[in-house]
């Protein structure tokens, strides 16, 4: 969702400035901030003197350590350039580099400072659980679905399917050491598992079954990564041995 209505901002590949000019031009675009992230695409007609707009740069609010902005003139003006560089954690690297417009820059500091500080009141966003990205989402999600005719809706709500899943990774070739068992179809064997399980294809149902017996909640190692092309494979349970 976004926080603030978006803003003209030029991405600047390098935020170091040389003493006449910048050492790559700006390529112009917009800045977009969401109650996750902040978000930069380039502007679908690339201006003559580049020769590829660059790639869209999406930098996750609290990842950001601190704004860096530099006044590229001495006249006030609310059109005056700022440049505004997003410093990350863990070795603060700059992340996102553009030039706005001094009152956007002002805009969008403070809205990017209430989300970093240290909360002091529970409906700020850091404290208010409702705020948070997934709740919003999970909200938006399910307004938009309600709106899918009910004839559609069965189809449009399974985002992910196993089986489709399961046939990328390679498992329906019969000569995968793996197999998909359906002893979970209806959370019998484990109720925190999904409905389908992949196990070795040398083990059988009664072994699962028996193995799930020796595990805490029952909760076997079972597959939940393979190499579509290899024999590379992981296995996790939902708690050690």
């Amino acid at each position: 969702m976004l926080e603030l209505p978006p803003i003209y901002a030029k991405h600047l590949p390098s935020a170091a400035v040389s003493g006449v000019g910048w050492l790559a031009p700006p390529h112009p675009g917009t800045l977009f901030m969401t109650n996750l992230r902040l978000l930069w695409e380039p502007c679908s007609d690339p201006p003559v003197h580049t020769d590829e707009a660059p790639a869209p740069v999406s930098v996750p609010i609290f990842s950001i350590e601190r704004l860096h902005k530099r006044k590229l003139t001495s006249v006030a003006s609310a059109d005056a350039e700022v440049l505004l560089e997003l410093l990350q954690k863990y070795g603060a690297r700059s992340s996102l580099s553009v030039l706005v417009a001094a009152s956007h820059e002002q805009q969008l500091s403070a809205h990017v400072h209430y989300y970093l500080e240290t909360p002091t009141r529970a409906e700020q966003p850091r404290a208010n659980v409702n705020k948070s990205f997934a709740v919003l989402h999970a909200s938006v999600a399910a307004r938009d679905q309600a709106l899918v005719p009910s004839q559609q809706r069965s189809a449009t709500a399974r985002c992910y399917d196993p089986e489709v899943e399961f046939h990328r990774q390679g498992l329906n070739n019969p000569l995968s050491h793996w197999r998909i068992t359906r002893l979970n179809e209806n959370y019998e064997l484990c109720s925190t598992y999904p409905a389908l399980l992949v196990v070795p294809r040398a083990v059988s149902d009664d072994d699962v079954v028996r193995a799930a017996a020796f595990r805490s909640g029952r909760r076997l190692p079972v597959l939940c990564w393979k190499d579509a092309y290899g024999v590379a494979s992981i296995c996790r349970s939902s708690q050690p041995m």
